[in-house]
C-alpha cells in the first residue's frame, strides 16, 4: 500500500511542479494585472490537486458484450475435470521456470520500497512535529495572555465584529509573548494583541486586518498548505510557493481591508502597520511569528499594492484555472456499450485509485458472466472454512467471517473430502497458504502441483511448483488450480476446446500493471442461454481482458462470485451457492 501511495505522490508532484511553474511564470507577466485576492487564491487550484493525490474515474457504460460465436456442449462437471490430465492439456515447464527466475529477483532490497516507506514516516514524523509545536504554542499562548479589560478597546471590536458580519465567537485577548497582533485557532479562536499602547485609530486598523483574516478563512488555507508541505516535504518547489502564499496572504488582506479606502486612508493604514513591525523587532521572542512581516522586500510590496488600486478581478481566467484543475481530477471515458473487449481494456486503465474495486459483465450468445478488477493486489487474500477438515462453506459465507468486500470460490482439495473423486480415480490433494502460513498440504514438500501464488509484492505467480518452491518465491498466498491458463503473458497449450467442455467457470489472473481479475461465467443446464463456457473460452476472455498470468479454479456448481454483499452471479445449483473449502477473497 505505502509502494502505491508513494507511486501516485510521486505523480501528482511532478504534475503539480509543472503547475507551480506556470503560476510563476505568469505571476510575473500575466496575473501582475490582477488582484491580489486572485493571486492569492489561484494556488488553490494547485493545494486541492495535490491533497487528493488520484484520479476520479467516470464510466458512462460498464455493461460488455462480447461479440463473438462458440460451441457449447453440457457434461458432468466432475467427470469432466477427471478427464482433464488425459485430455489435452499441457504446459510450458520453461516458462514456469523462467517465472521463478523472476520472482526470485524481488529477494533483493526493493529500492522503491525502501523509499516508499521512507518517506511514509518522514512524513508521519512532520505532522506529528508540526501539531505538537502548535499545541505547544498555543498553550503557551493562552497561559502568558489575558482577555482585554479595556472598555474603548471592547467597544471598537465589538462593532468592527458587526461591520465584517463574522458571527463566529473569536476571543480578543491581550499578552506580553507577542510584540505583534496575530491570530490563533481555528475552531476556538482568538486575536493576541500584543501589551503596547496604540492609539485609537492603529487599534481600529489592526483588529480591522485581523478580523479580516478570519473572513476570508486563512486559517484553514494555511492549514491546506501545512498538509501539503508536509507531505510532499521532498518537493523544493512547494517551499517557492508556501513562500508566495505567505506574502500573498497579507497583501490580499490588505487589498480587501482598503478596497473603498481613499489616499489618506490607505496611508494610516501603511503607517499602523510600520509601526507595528518596528515594535515586533525589539521583541525576540516573537521573531519566528514576525519573519515574513518584517522582510523588507515583503514590506515595500504591501505598501506599493496600499497605494494602487489599478487591478482586475480575474474571474474569468479563475474559472478557467478551476475547470482545468477539476478536469486533472477525473479521467472520462465515454465508451458508450463497447462490443470489443479491448475497448474495455482501455477504459479499465483510465484509473490509478489503488482502492478501487471495479464490476463488469460479459454476454455472448452462449453464456453470461462477470468480473471484477481489483486495482491493489495485496488485497487478494485466500480465505478458508471455519470448520476446514470437516465442514465446507458457502463462498458468501467464507467471505463475511473473513469480512471481505468480494470473493469467488476456490478449488476442492484434500483427502478430507473422500467422496470427491478426481483425476482417474484419485482423491484431489493440493496446497492451501494463507498469510504466509501453510494451512493444507496434501502433497510431500518437493512434490509439485498446478497452483497460483502471491507473494509480498502482490505478484501473481502461475505454474506448477512445490511447497518448497513458494518458500523461495516468498509467497505469501496460494491455492491448487487447474489448468494455468496464462503464464508470463504466453497462453498455455490447450487441445482442443480443452477436454472439458463447457460449463460454469471461475479463474483468477493478473494484468501487467499489478490489477488482479476475477472471472467468474455462468452456466444454468435449465436455461439454454447461458451453458458456460469451455476451457480454451476461458482462456480466451482472460487474456482479452490483460492477463499475463491466469489460472482455472473450481468450476461448475461451484462458480460464485460475491461482491457488495450479495452473490451477483447466478449459481448453477439451483441458483443456490454449493459449499466449498477455499475462496479467493478481496479485503
Amino acid at each position: 500500500m505505502a509502494q502505491a501511495l508513494f507511486t501516485n505522490i510521486l505523480r501528482i508532484a511532478l504534475i503539480s511542479s509543472i503547475g507551480i511553474c506556470i503560476i510563476l511564470l505568469l505571476k510575473k507577466t500575466l496575473f501582475k494585472k490582477y488582484t491580489q485576492s486572485f493571486n492569492y487564491y489561484i494556488w488553490l487550484i494547485v493545494i486541492i490537486r495535490m491533497i487528493l493525490p488520484f484520479k476520479i474515474p467516470i464510466y458512462l457504460n460498464q455493461n460488455l458484450m462480447i461479440n463473438k460465436l462458440s460451441t457449447f456442449s453440457s457434461l458432468n462437471t466432475d467427470k469432466a475435470i477427471s478427464e482433464a490430465s488425459n485430455n489435452g492439456i499441457s504446459l510450458n515447464s520453461s516458462s514456469n521456470t523462467n517465472q521463478i527466475i523472476d520472482a526470485t529477483k524481488h529477494f533483493n532490497i526493493n529500492t522503491f520500497e525502501i523509499l516508499s516507506y521512507l518517506w511514509l514516516i518522514i512524513t508521519l514524523i512532520i505532522i506529528i512535529y508540526r501539531i505538537f509545536s502548535y499545541l505547544k504554542l498555543k498553550r503557551t499562548i493562552l497561559d502568558l495572555s489575558i482577555n482585554v479589560q479595556d472598555e474603548k478597546t471592547n467597544y471598537i471590536y465589538n462593532d468592527l465584529l458587526n461591520e465584517t458580519t463574522i458571527k463566529k465567537n473569536i476571543i480578543l485577548k491581550i499578552s506580553d509573548y507577542t510584540s505583534v497582533p496575530f491570530g490563533i485557532g481555528i475552531f476556538k479562536s482568538y486575536i493576541i494583541l500584543p501589551k503596547i499602547d496604540y492609539e485609537e485609530s492603529e487599534v481600529i486598523w489592526i483588529l480591522r486586518h485581523e478580523l479580516m483574516h478570519y473572513k476570508k478563512k486563512d486559517l484553514i488555507y494555511k492549514l491546506l498548505v501545512m498538509v501539503v508541505t508536509s507531505i510532499y516535504w521532498f518537493n523544493p518547489l512547494i517551499y517557492v510557493m508556501n513562500k508566495y502564499i505567505n506574502i500573498e496572504c497579507e497583501l490580499s488582506c490588505d487589498e480587501k481591508i482598503l478596497h473603498k479606502c481613499d489616499f489618506n486612508e490607505r496611508k494610516n493604514y501603511a503607517l499602523t502597520l510600520l509601526n507595528s513591525l518596528k515594535q515586533s523587532q525589539s521583541n525576540l521572542n516573537y521573531t519566528k511569528l514576525a519573519t515574513e512581516l518584517g522582510n523588507k522586500e515583503i514590506l515595500k510590496r504591501r505598501f506599493d499594492n496600499m497605494l494602487n488600486r489599478k487591478t482586475k478581478r480575474g474571474i474569468f481566467l479563475g474559472a478557467i484555472a478551476i475547470i482545468i484543475g477539476i478536469c486533472s481530477l477525473g479521467a472520462v471515458s465515454t465508451k458508450a456499450a463497447p462490443n470489443v473487449l479491448k475497448e474495455t481494456q482501455e477504459s479499465i486503465d483510465t484509473s490509478s485509485d489503488k482502492n478501487v474495486i471495479e464490476q463488469y459483465s460479459i454476454a455472448t450468445s452462449s453464456y453470461k458472466g462477470y468480473y471484477l478488477i481489483i486495482k491493489d493486489p495485496t488485497r487478494v487474500k485466500i480465505a478458508y472454512s471455519s470448520k476446514l477438515m470437516t465442514e465446507e462453506e458457502t463462498t458468501s459465507e467464507i467471505a463475511k467471517n473473513n469480512n471481505a468486500v468480494a470473493a469467488i470460490n476456490g478449488i476442492s482439495f484434500g483427502d478430507f473430502y473422500p467422496e470427491v473423486k478426481l483425476f482417474g480415480g484419485k482423491t484431489r490433494t493440493g496446497i492451501v497458504l494463507s498469510n504466509g502460513q501453510v494451512i493444507y498440504n496434501g502433497l510431500k514438500d518437493d512434490q509439485k502441483s498446478d497452483l497460483f501464488a502471491i507473494n509480498k509484492l502482490g505478484q501473481l505467480i502461475v505454474g506448477s511448483y512445490s511447497l518448497n518452491d513458494l518458500t523461495h518465491l516468498d509467497a505469501q498466498e496460494a491455492l491448487t488450480g487447474f489448468p494455468s491458463l496464462v503464464i508470463n503473458g504466453e497462453k498455455t497449450q490447450i487441445q482442443g476446446d480443452g477436454g472439458l467442455g463447457a460449463t460454469p467457470r471461475t479463474a483468477i489472473g493478473q494484468r501487467k500493471d499489478g490489477a488482479i481479475i476475477m472471472l467468474a461465467i455462468d452456466g444454468n443446464f435449465d436455461e439454454s442461454s447461458s451453458l458456460g463456457a469451455t476451457i480454451k473460452e476461458e482462456q480466451e476472455i482472460i487474456y482479452e481482458l490483460g492477463a499475463v498470468n491466469a489460472i482455472n479454479l473450481g468450476g461448475g456448481k461451484s462458480t460464485t462470485m460475491y461482491y457488495t454483499d450479495e452473490v451477483i452471479n447466478k449459481p448453477s445449483d439451483e441458483n443456490r451457492e454449493k459449499k466449498v473449502p477455499t475462496t479467493v477473497i478481496v479485503k
